[in-house]
């Protein structure tokens, strides 16, 4: 079964700002593994950017998931590209990811500033979403 998300945004000039595509294909899916492919082209800030990558996730019965993931992100409106890997735990109340971020692409002309070039930026990030189980309404969602 192929997933997919659609967000469709237009304005009165039939632009489609802020609009997005997402898909996920499991290639092997069984009650306690997925191996799958995601690939992703989205519209944000006057810039189309794409993804394509891999994981897999463990799923333990009804209590835990945990999985890792490989990616390669791409801005279409510049041409600069990036790979990233994660990690992700979920539980019924809690859900982990941490990704990081290598630059695949050098120094370009920025199109925004004169005499200016710019590139992918290396980084990571770490995601954590959950709630106390005896207070399901009282959830936090920090970014870091």
């Amino acid at each position: 079964m192929v997933l997919a998300r659609v967000k469709l945004n237009v304005d009165k000039e039939f632009s489609l700002k802020d609009s997005s595509l997402e898909m996920l294909y499991p290639i092997y899916d069984t009650p306690t593994n997925m191996l799958f492919t995601q690939g992703a082209i989205h519209r944000t800030d006057d810039r189309t950017q794409s993804n394509i990558g891999f994981g897999w996730r463990h799923f333990s019965g009804n209590d835990w998931m945990a999985g890792v993931n490989t990616f390669i992100d791409h801005d279409l409106s510049r041409s600069h590209t990036r790979i990233g890997v994660g990690a992700e735990y979920w539980r019924d109340y809690l859900k982990l990811s941490a990704n990081g971020y290598i630059r695949a692409s050098g120094w370009k002309k920025s199109p925004d500033v004169e005499d200016y070039q710019e590139r992918p930026a290396n980084g990571w990030d770490i995601r954590a979403e959950g709630y106390l189980p005896a207070w399901p309404a009282a959830w936090r969602k920090p970014d870091v």
